[in-house]
């Protein structure tokens, strides 16, 4: 969505989720495979493998719908608490448009089903929301304290719990 200057509208800007780098966490920062993170005990690999499965028959909902929570939990993760050692968010795309006084809008699952975007990003993809009235507000507390200003439904994917897990055969 574009709008022009004058009108004092919104424009949004939206990016691919990058993957969690193959590397430790910071020691301030617990992994988004910590025990209390979203994905606890799945492996990167297998959640690769059902993220492309998922993608190559996109209409089966059952199969997204098992596996979207997930992944969005694990983003919102990644986008809001994950932090390099000098505390700034450990995506680029995310610093630039966070220092630039956007607002992290929305997660989009299975936004991208390319090859290369089911690797780099489970096909994730973000939306930053440029409000004119917040920028520089937003811009602030980014760059004063790496703030991260996020929607309430990015947020609220780390407060809720995420859907009790049934046992196979039960």
């Amino acid at each position: 969505m574009r709008a022009s200057p004058e009108r004092n509208t919104v424009f949004e800007a939206s990016a691919p989720v990058a993957a969690a780098p193959h590397r430790a966490a910071p020691p301030q920062t617990s992994s988004p495979l910590a025990f209390d993170a979203p994905l606890a005990g799945v492996a990167s690999a297998t959640i690769t493998a059902a993220t492309r499965r998922v993608a190559r028959r996109w209409r089966d909902e059952a199969a997204a719908d098992m596996i979207q929570e997930p992944l969005l939990r694990a983003a919102a993760w990644y986008y809001l608490r994950a932090r390099s050692s000098r505390g700034t968010p450990l995506d680029s795309v995310a610093r630039f448009h966070l220092g630039n006084g956007a607002r992290l809008e929305r997660l989009n699952f299975l936004a991208d089903t390319s090859d290369r975007a089911l690797q780099q990003s489970h096909g994730l993809m973000v939306n930053y929301l440029y409000d004119l009235e917040d920028i520089e507000q937003n811009h602030e507390a980014y760059a004063q304290q790496h703030a991260i200003v996020a929607a309430t439904a990015v947020t609220r994917l780390l407060r809720t719990p995420a859907r009790d897990a049934v046992p196979a055969g039960e």
